[in-house]
Protein backbone atom coordinates (compact mmCIF):
# COMPACT_ATOMS: atom_id res chain seq x y z
CA UNK A 1 0.00 0.00 0.00
CA UNK A 2 1.09 3.38 -0.78
CA UNK A 3 1.04 6.27 1.49
CA UNK A 4 -0.24 9.62 0.63
CA UNK A 5 2.03 12.49 0.97
CA UNK A 6 0.99 15.71 2.47
CA UNK A 7 0.29 18.39 -0.09
CA UNK A 8 -0.79 15.96 -2.70
CA UNK A 9 -2.98 16.94 -5.63
CA UNK A 10 -6.19 16.28 -3.76
CA UNK A 11 -5.50 19.08 -1.23
CA UNK A 12 -5.89 22.12 -3.48
CA UNK A 13 -5.91 25.51 -1.79
CA UNK A 14 -7.97 28.25 -3.46
CA UNK A 15 -6.90 31.83 -2.81
CA UNK A 16 -10.08 34.02 -2.78
CA UNK A 17 -8.33 37.30 -1.97
CA UNK A 18 -8.37 38.65 -5.53
CA UNK A 19 -12.02 37.60 -5.95
CA UNK A 20 -12.94 39.46 -2.78
CA UNK A 21 -11.08 42.54 -4.05
CA UNK A 22 -13.08 42.48 -7.30
CA UNK A 23 -16.40 42.03 -5.46
CA UNK A 24 -15.51 44.89 -3.10
CA UNK A 25 -14.67 47.18 -6.03
CA UNK A 26 -17.95 46.31 -7.78
CA UNK A 27 -19.83 46.99 -4.54
CA UNK A 28 -18.16 50.42 -4.23
CA UNK A 29 -19.06 51.28 -7.84
CA UNK A 30 -22.70 50.27 -7.33
CA UNK A 31 -22.93 52.31 -4.11
CA UNK A 32 -21.32 55.33 -5.81
CA UNK A 33 -23.74 55.00 -8.74
CA UNK A 34 -26.72 54.81 -6.38
CA UNK A 35 -25.52 57.94 -4.58
CA UNK A 36 -25.09 59.73 -7.91
CA UNK A 37 -28.64 58.76 -9.01
CA UNK A 38 -30.07 60.02 -5.71
CA UNK A 39 -28.19 63.32 -6.06
CA UNK A 40 -29.43 63.78 -9.63
CA UNK A 41 -32.98 62.94 -8.54
CA UNK A 42 -32.85 65.53 -5.76
CA UNK A 43 -31.53 68.17 -8.20
CA UNK A 44 -34.27 67.34 -10.70
CA UNK A 45 -36.92 67.59 -7.98
CA UNK A 46 -35.55 70.97 -6.86
CA UNK A 47 -35.54 72.26 -10.46
CA UNK A 48 -39.09 70.97 -10.98
CA UNK A 49 -40.28 72.69 -7.80
CA UNK A 50 -38.59 75.92 -8.88
CA UNK A 51 -40.20 75.74 -12.33
CA UNK A 52 -43.58 75.02 -10.72
CA UNK A 53 -43.26 78.06 -8.45
CA UNK A 54 -42.22 80.26 -11.36
CA UNK A 55 -45.14 79.00 -13.46
CA UNK A 56 -47.59 79.69 -10.63
CA UNK A 57 -46.21 83.22 -10.24
CA UNK A 58 -46.50 83.85 -13.99
CA UNK A 59 -50.04 82.46 -13.99
CA UNK A 60 -51.04 84.86 -11.20
CA UNK A 61 -49.51 87.76 -13.13
CA UNK A 62 -51.34 86.70 -16.30
CA UNK A 63 -54.65 86.46 -14.41
CA UNK A 64 -54.07 89.95 -13.01
CA UNK A 65 -53.37 91.29 -16.49
CA UNK A 66 -56.55 89.65 -17.81
CA UNK A 67 -58.52 91.22 -14.99
CA UNK A 68 -57.03 94.63 -15.77
CA UNK A 69 -57.84 94.20 -19.47
CA UNK A 70 -61.43 93.24 -18.60
CA UNK A 71 -61.72 96.31 -16.38
CA UNK A 72 -60.37 98.54 -19.15
CA UNK A 73 -62.83 97.02 -21.64
CA UNK A 74 -65.67 97.88 -19.28
CA UNK A 75 -64.64 101.54 -19.11
CA UNK A 76 -63.16 102.27 -22.56
CA UNK A 77 -64.77 101.78 -25.95
CA UNK A 78 -62.79 101.53 -29.15
CA UNK A 79 -63.92 102.39 -32.66
CA UNK A 80 -61.76 101.25 -35.55
CA UNK A 81 -62.23 102.79 -38.99
CA UNK A 82 -60.76 101.50 -42.24
CA UNK A 83 -61.22 102.98 -45.69
CA UNK A 84 -59.86 100.48 -48.20
CA UNK A 85 -59.97 101.02 -51.92
CA UNK A 86 -59.39 98.94 -55.01
CA UNK A 87 -56.18 99.95 -56.80
CA UNK A 88 -57.82 99.29 -60.15
CA UNK A 89 -60.80 101.58 -59.42
CA UNK A 90 -60.01 104.33 -56.91
CA UNK A 91 -63.44 105.89 -57.35
CA UNK A 92 -65.03 103.03 -55.38
CA UNK A 93 -64.12 103.01 -51.70
CA UNK A 94 -65.80 101.81 -48.54
CA UNK A 95 -65.71 103.20 -45.03
CA UNK A 96 -65.92 100.35 -42.55
CA UNK A 97 -66.48 100.93 -38.84
CA UNK A 98 -65.95 98.35 -36.14
CA UNK A 99 -67.48 99.58 -32.89
CA UNK A 100 -67.02 97.88 -29.55
CA UNK A 101 -69.81 95.36 -29.09
CA UNK A 102 -71.37 95.89 -32.53
CA UNK A 103 -71.05 94.44 -36.01
CA UNK A 104 -69.05 96.04 -38.81
CA UNK A 105 -70.89 98.90 -40.47
CA UNK A 106 -70.05 99.91 -44.07
CA UNK A 107 -70.61 103.07 -46.12
CA UNK A 108 -69.86 103.08 -49.85
CA UNK A 109 -67.97 106.03 -51.32
CA UNK A 110 -68.50 106.13 -55.07
CA UNK A 111 -67.01 108.81 -57.27
CA UNK A 112 -66.39 112.36 -56.08
CA UNK A 113 -69.87 113.03 -54.63
CA UNK A 114 -69.67 111.14 -51.35
CA UNK A 115 -71.32 113.73 -49.11
CA UNK A 116 -74.32 111.57 -48.11
CA UNK A 117 -72.11 108.57 -47.25
CA UNK A 118 -69.74 110.75 -45.21
CA UNK A 119 -72.70 112.26 -43.32
CA UNK A 120 -74.08 108.78 -42.61
CA UNK A 121 -70.62 107.75 -41.35
CA UNK A 122 -70.41 110.82 -39.11
CA UNK A 123 -73.95 110.29 -37.79
CA UNK A 124 -73.12 106.68 -36.93
CA UNK A 125 -70.07 107.81 -34.95
CA UNK A 126 -72.08 110.54 -33.19
CA UNK A 127 -74.78 108.03 -32.16
CA UNK A 128 -72.16 105.69 -30.73
CA UNK A 129 -70.37 108.48 -28.85
CA UNK A 130 -73.64 109.85 -27.44
CA UNK A 131 -74.73 106.37 -26.36
CA UNK A 132 -71.46 106.02 -24.44
CA UNK A 133 -71.05 109.52 -22.99
CA UNK A 134 -70.06 108.17 -19.59
CA UNK A 135 -67.06 106.24 -20.96
CA UNK A 136 -64.04 107.19 -23.04
CA UNK A 137 -64.28 106.38 -26.73
CA UNK A 138 -61.03 105.91 -28.63
CA UNK A 139 -61.18 106.46 -32.40
CA UNK A 140 -58.62 104.72 -34.56
CA UNK A 141 -57.90 104.89 -38.30
CA UNK A 142 -55.74 102.72 -40.55
CA UNK A 143 -53.62 105.71 -41.47
CA UNK A 144 -50.22 105.51 -43.17
CA UNK A 145 -51.49 102.38 -44.86
CA UNK A 146 -51.38 101.52 -48.55
CA UNK A 147 -55.09 100.66 -48.53
CA UNK A 148 -56.35 104.20 -47.82
CA UNK A 149 -56.34 107.24 -50.06
CA UNK A 150 -54.93 110.43 -48.60
CA UNK A 151 -58.15 112.37 -49.19
CA UNK A 152 -60.15 109.72 -47.31
CA UNK A 153 -57.62 109.76 -44.49
CA UNK A 154 -57.88 113.53 -44.17
CA UNK A 155 -61.69 113.40 -44.33
CA UNK A 156 -61.93 110.78 -41.55
CA UNK A 157 -59.37 112.49 -39.28
CA UNK A 158 -61.22 115.80 -39.73
CA UNK A 159 -64.43 114.12 -38.55
CA UNK A 160 -62.51 112.61 -35.64
CA UNK A 161 -61.25 116.07 -34.64
CA UNK A 162 -64.74 117.54 -34.87
CA UNK A 163 -65.96 114.85 -32.50
CA UNK A 164 -63.13 115.49 -30.02
CA UNK A 165 -64.14 119.17 -29.95
CA UNK A 166 -67.85 118.38 -29.50
CA UNK A 167 -67.50 115.58 -26.93
CA UNK A 168 -65.19 115.39 -23.92
CA UNK A 169 -65.09 111.58 -23.93
CA UNK A 170 -63.66 111.16 -27.46
CA UNK A 171 -59.95 110.56 -28.05
CA UNK A 172 -57.95 109.84 -31.19
CA UNK A 173 -55.30 107.16 -31.33
CA UNK A 174 -52.50 108.80 -33.32
CA UNK A 175 -53.04 111.02 -36.32
CA UNK A 176 -51.00 112.60 -39.10
CA UNK A 177 -52.63 115.97 -38.45
CA UNK A 178 -51.85 116.21 -34.72
CA UNK A 179 -49.34 118.99 -35.23
CA UNK A 180 -51.73 120.96 -37.44
CA UNK A 181 -54.72 120.89 -35.07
Amino acid sequence: MRRRKKGAKGDVLIDLTSLLDVIFIILLIVMWGQNSVETNLKQAQAETESAKNQTEAEQKLYEQQLEIADNINQYVFAVSVVVPYDKEDVTRRTIQILKEGEEIESFDLVGNNVKSSVEAFRDSLVKFVEANKDRPVILSLNEKDDTILYRDEVMVTDIFYELTKEYNNVYIRGSIHEEEK
